[in-house]
């Protein structure tokens, strides 16, 4: 039996930096998925890969403070954070030390757009708890036979 397959190292070796949809189907590409393995799959892969992308950015943006955890960031660190880029939702990368106020305020907006779409997952999966454990059953799908 061979070892299991990491997804960060797929990412790292196939993936496009800051580009989440050419980076799931690379990687989809690599795993030479059927076209059903696909249909099930593609959405994990790009949830994926977005997860990855948003990890790299937040620790870019993470450098961007010139204090961190109470103790100052060095200055070379600093320095090497202006050149790096963010994007904003209409593709468009900008360099930290290039970004405008108003870029700025569009990927505050971007983010916060990607905190409520996880707070809302949540939600939904709040909700599948709580029918499940109403009708003792153990998922989802067995309300479903119980219904039929």
């Amino acid at each position: 039996m061979s070892d299991p397959i990491n997804f960060a190292d797929l990412y790292s070796q196939h993936g496009v930096h800051g580009d989440t949809l050419a980076s799931a189907t690379a990687i989809a590409n690599v795993l030479r998925l059927s076209k059903s393995q696909r249909e099930a799959l593609y959405a994990l892969i790009v949830n994926g890969c977005a997860t990855l992308d948003r990890g790299a950015v937040r620790r870019i943006e993470a450098k961007g403070m010139p204090v961190r955890n109470g103790v100052p960031v060095d200055r070379s660190d600093r320095a090497v954070m202006l050149v790096e880029t963010f994007p904003l939702p209409n593709g468009v990368r900008v360099a930290w030390g290039a970004a405008t106020v108003e870029q700025h305020r569009t990927r505050i907006e971007m983010l916060t757009g990607h905190v409520n779409g996880v707070l809302t997952t949540v939600g939904r999966h709040e909700a599948a708890i709580a029918e499940i454990a109403t009708a003792g059953a153990t998922c989802l799908n067995d309300l479903l036979s119980r219904a039929s």
